[in-house]
């Protein structure tokens, strides 16, 4: 089987490689501490032992009457001495130098973590959006059994989203079956709208507009008149006065204006000239 793009065979005989290394990395560990406490433990039985040995030697010294068993027994006590000196000076001197590589080892791999740490600012300043950041440091938290950052679970109420779809239909449909919808012979092809049914019209409430019929005889005497006038060569039009208007004016004012404007004429002779009306019998506004 195949997952992510991996082998679960392989991807279990990774586990257990990387288990079986941290493993022995454990053990290691656990067996150099032990070595440490080991010769920890010898130098101290070994500084204990001298201690014993020398204190059983001035037990058991027994000095001579002159002052020349005395002076020997002061010369071999400050050989000791001197020799246990040169031996500390010595484990000092081994330890100084211990001391300066560990400290330079220290140096090393601190200036190589600032680097890193100066790193991941960088691209968490550039590539990590503020929101983002201020969620993922209020999430870290410090775990002192196992002297590491962890992160807290976060509580996220996941909402499923909505299904990938390359047409606005509601039922995953082919380009095929989409062309052939179209016409209105493509029912089988159609997922919704099968049927294409006509507008049930209401019923009909008004009537259309028929002119009233004008008897004949009206008919004719309109002719007539217009007949008549037409040969006199004239035509008298009634029109009311220029500027007139209803805007503002009470229904008694708008009779009597239009009384005045009725008696106002104007005639229309064939030569197309207009007779002016005396001032007099303009309406006064």
């Amino acid at each position: 089987m195949v997952h992510g793009g991996k082998n679960i065979i392989d991807s279990v005989n990774e586990n257990e490689i990387r288990l079986e290394q941290n493993e022995n990395e454990i053990r290691l560990e656990q067996q150099r501490a032990e070595i440490a406490a080991r010769k920890k433990r010898e130098i101290e039985m070994q500084q204990q032992l001298e201690l014993e040995e020398e204190s059983c030697l001035e037990l058991k010294q027994v000095f001579d009457a002159t002052a020349a068993g005395e002076v020997e027994f002061k010369r071999e006590k400050l050989k000791r001495l001197h020799t246990k000196l040169q031996s500390i000076r010595q484990e000092i001197k081994d330890n100084h130098v211990e001391y300066l590589k560990e400290r330079q080892e220290l140096a090393d791999s601190n200036d190589e973590a600032a680097m890193n740490l100066r790193q991941k600012f960088l691209i968490i300043d550039n590539f990590v959006p503020a929101e983002e950041r201020s969620r993922l440091i209020n999430l870290a938290q410090f775990d002192e059994n196992t002297d590491n950052w962890l992160l807290k679970k976060e509580k996220r109420f996941f909402r499923p989203g909505d299904r990938p779809v390359a047409h606005d239909y509601r039922r995953p449909i082919s380009d095929y079956a989409i062309t052939h919808a179209i016409p209105s012979s493509g029912i089988r092809y159609r997922a919704e709208n099968v049927l294409d049914l006509k507008l049930d019209m209401p019923i009909r409430t008004t009537q259309d507009y028929v002119r009233p019929t004008i008897c004949p005889q009206v008919k004719a005497a309109v002719k007539n008149v217009i007949k008549q006038d037409t040969e006199n060569n004239r035509i008298v039009v009634k029109l009311a006065p220029h500027g007139f208007s209803m805007r503002g004016i009470s229904k008694t004012e708008l009779e009597g204006r239009y009384n005045k404007a009725s008696r106002n004429t104007i005639e229309v002779h064939n030569n197309y000239r207009v007779r002016q009306i005396p001032k007099s019998a303009k309406p006064v506004y």
